[in-house]
């Protein structure tokens, strides 16, 4: 597994401890779970003209050959939040890589079944329950805690995402 930050990921986290904390996140989810035997490349983006809907704060999406996963990000996520999407987006590729997830023109097939692909915009709902993001928010989740164990944020960075929880929550 070959992983390639985007140009720009130095210029938005220019906090070194911040820096470290999300490359050892990707590490961390690919150790976790076994992905480095993969001969893929996995391309973290952090580039606002991705994303569709302002809804949209990550994704996932392949390249033309499938030989390259990219998961894209909005910046404005704090800590954790960001880590979680990370974990998230790297479980559907991770799903691709296993053969349990794939699309192919206006559907999805999940372990053999098929899904009609929804517009996220006017069909979140229907979306949301699909089971392979059932099963990324529940493993984006867990992998989570057990990063947050190996690599325990600071206490300023603990007051820093309770506030931002009780800022978001306000607006």
């Amino acid at each position: 597994m070959r992983i390639l930050l985007h140009k720009n990921f130095y210029k938005l986290y220019r906090n070194k401890k911040q820096q470290e904390r999300i490359i050892n996140a990707i590490h961390f989810y690919i150790d976790e779970h076994k992905m480095r035997h993969y001969n893929y490349t996995l391309e973290i983006l952090f580039d606002e003209k991705i994303f569709a809907h302002e809804r949209t704060i990550a994704l996932f999406y392949l390249n033309e050959n499938r030989k390259r996963g990219h998961v894209g990000l909005r910046k404005n996520q704090k800590n954790d939040e960001l880590i979680n999407s990370i974990f998230h987006e790297i479980t559907h590729f991770h799903q691709f890589l296993k053969g349990d997830l794939y699309d192919h023109r206006q559907k999805y097939f999940w372990r053999g079944k098929s899904f009609s692909k929804v517009n996220t915009s006017t069909d979140y709902d229907t979306y949301y329950n699909f089971p392979w993001e059932i099963e990324a928010r529940e493993t984006a989740t867990e992998t989570l805690k057990l990063f947050n164990k190996k690599y325990p944020l600071s206490l300023w960075d603990k007051l820093c995402n309770l506030w931002s929880k009780i800022y978001d929550e306000s607006n």
